[in-house]
């Protein structure tokens, strides 16, 4: 498991389903995509969409700050960050 924090509470995931977790980026927003997609950025070429793990679990937004990190997981169909 990968655990991690979002304000007080802690969540892990499944380590087979972590490809990496790299430092926070400035993300590209995407024009008409779904509001839970922050946007996206390219990981060695590679354009990864990062969605907002906050917002899907109901905790208040805030900006990202220097000390993030993007949690990069894989599915068979699909590679995503948090």
């Amino acid at each position: 498991m990968v655990a991690f924090r979002l304000s007080s509470e802690r969540y892990a995931i499944e380590l087979q389903a972590v490809e990496r977790v790299v430092r926070a980026v400035a993300l590209t927003p995407l024009p008409g995509a779904p509001r839970a997609i922050r946007g996206v950025f390219s990981l060695q070429g590679r354009i990864v969409p990062v969605g907002d793990l906050r917002l899907r679990l109901g905790l208040p937004e805030r900006e990202v700050a220097i000390e993030d990190q993007i949690v990069i997981a894989c599915s068979p169909s699909r590679v995503l960050g948090y």
